[in-house]
């Protein structure tokens, strides 16, 4: 399971108490980390894991705050803006770093969508001139470390911290931030720990970096409204929502466009929607007549491999995966609903 931004707090206690096998580790290390919100004679004990989980989760999302100071002057002129978040969740099945240095998948995945959200693109030249994978150099810094005892920690906090920072060539892109950290152990009985971490990422970029930004082919949210339009009396048909997720965020942006030509050629101008979202695409898709959701994800399917195959040849290799070995993407079926045309 990816990273579990947290909607709930309470939704956060439950899945602690629903993977631990030994639940009174859990609770301590939670609670250890809560009592940093306030003095430990406030409160002594938590009764409920729920209390403890929600102090834990500000102690952490406020030392994720404290951003190091930047290695070069952030962006600095008239039309430079910086967006900053905070994130605080659980990673269920944590990695640090996979055989070949880069960040496991389920991270990865987390880290792209986060940064999606606040416009960092997927890709970036660097000053070394070789073209970057955001979301990867972003994670195997903050993600560096699996997280230590409390007695082992140079602070003697039962938390670590890890900053990071990247900059593009021009230094019109500049993203740092801070990720705090805990392992949650869950015993004998399951993975041996989880992780619940914070991180906070702030994104300075120039107006002209932005500009171009989005006139980057593959990473614009379309929507053809004309074609969502019920008619009466017309034949029934689906609209079907998918979600196509990815290898890297990279892949996703510069498969599209040859996606996009092959659907239009084959199955003609039926895409409603599409919404780059990190290492996924969300599409919304008009059903030939009598098509089935499931005939739908097949052929969504079968034109991403074409894809990958023709797009192999012309591109350069992504970041994470050689796009001649790239696996074809995971097409999942989000929802479905009967209109008329």
């Amino acid at each position: 399971m990816p990273w579990v931004f947290l909607d709930s707090l309470v939704h956060g206690a439950e899945m602690i108490i629903n993977y631990a096998g030994v639940i009174g580790e859990a609770i301590q290390a939670v609670t250890n980390v809560a009592q940093q919100h306030k003095t430990p004679e406030a409160f002594g004990i938590f009764d409920d894991l729920g209390d403890a989980f929600n102090a834990a989760t500000k102690v952490i999302s406020i030392a994720s705050q404290i951003l190091p100071p930047a290695t070069k002057p952030t962006v600095a002129d008239d039309t430079s803006e910086t967006r900053i978040e905070t994130r605080a969740g659980l990673f269920v099945a944590p990695t640090i770093l996979t055989s070949n240095g880069h960040l496991g998948r389920p991270m990865y995945d987390a880290l792209s969508k986060n940064l999606a959200n606040m416009g960092v693109p997927a890709s970036y030249v660097g000053k070394d001139g070789r073209t970057h994978d955001s979301a990867d150099d972003i994670g195997v810094a903050a993600f560096a470390n699996a997280p230590f005892s409390s007695a082992a920690s140079p602070s003697n906090m039962p938390y670590q911290t890890t900053g990071f920072e990247i900059n593009n060539i021009d230094d019109t892109l500049n993203v740092r931030g801070n990720h705090a950290y805990y392992a949650v152990p869950l015993g004998q009985d399951a993975p041996s720990t989880m992780w619940h971490s914070a991180t906070t990422i702030a994104a300075t970029t120039t107006q002209g970096f932005r500009d171009n930004y989005k006139r980057q082919s593959g990473t614009q949210t379309v929507y053809n409204k004309s074609l969502e339009v019920a008619k009466q009396g017309g034949s029934a048909t689906r609209i079907v929502n998918l979600n196509v997720t990815w290898c890297s965020q990279s892949y996703a942006q510069q498969i599209y466009p040859t996606f996009s030509t092959l659907w239009k050629k084959k199955m003609g101008d039926t895409i409603i929607y599409k919404h780059p979202f990190g290492t996924t695409w969300q599409l919304k898709i008009q059903a030939a007549v009598g098509a089935s959701p499931a005939q739908v994800r097949a052929a969504v399917e079968v034109i991403a491999q074409q894809s990958i195959q023709q797009r192999a040849s012309s591109t350069k290799a992504a970041i994470q995966q050689d796009p001649k070995i790239s696996p074809p993407p995971a097409v999942v079926v989000t929802n479905s609903a009967l209109t008329y045309v």
